[in-house]
Parts: C-alpha cells; sequence; structure tokens
C-alpha cells in the first residue's frame, strides 16, 4: 500500500501551526499586560509575578514548538 502525502496539506497545516502559535504569544502578551496594570502592593501580595513567569515559560515552549513543528511540516512540503 502506497502513502500518498499531499504537500498543499502540508503547507495548509504549517500556516494553522504558524498562526496559532501567533494567537499563543498574543495572549501571553495581554496576559502581561493585565498583569503589569495592577499595583505592586497586590502583585506581590497575590503572587502572580511568579505564577505569571511559570505561566509564560509553558507558553513560550508550546509557541515555540509549534513554530518548530510549522517550519518541519514547510520543509516537507517542498521536498514532496
Amino acid at each position: 500500500m502506497k502513502i500518498v502525502v499531499n504537500p498543499d496539506d502540508l503547507k495548509k497545516l504549517a500556516s494553522s501551526f504558524s498562526a496559532e502559535a501567533d494567537r499563543m504569544a498574543s495572549i501571553d502578551h495581554r496576559l502581561r499586560s493585565l498583569v503589569a496594570g495592577l499595583d505592586w502592593e497586590t502583585r506581590q501580595k497575590t503572587n502572580v509575578d511568579k505564577m505569571l513567569g511559570a505561566l509564560g515559560k509553558e507558553s513560550w515552549k508550546l509557541i515555540n514548538t509549534s513554530e518548530v513543528l510549522s517550519n518541519y511540516l514547510s520543509e516537507k512540503a517542498v521536498k514532496f
């Protein structure tokens, strides 16, 4: 049985991963902006900066992985 790969499907998927990575980065930015709007005492007492830092670290891992996957799929689409 032969496996058929459609390069256009790979390109569309790569584009989707890239677009979603951009959306995740935008969400991360909005969350940071919201927290930045809090006064320092509230931020200190709620420990929100530390939690946001942990969230940001994980979200950037996901964003970077999505971009890597997007690039990988784009390269594969060219090869097919």
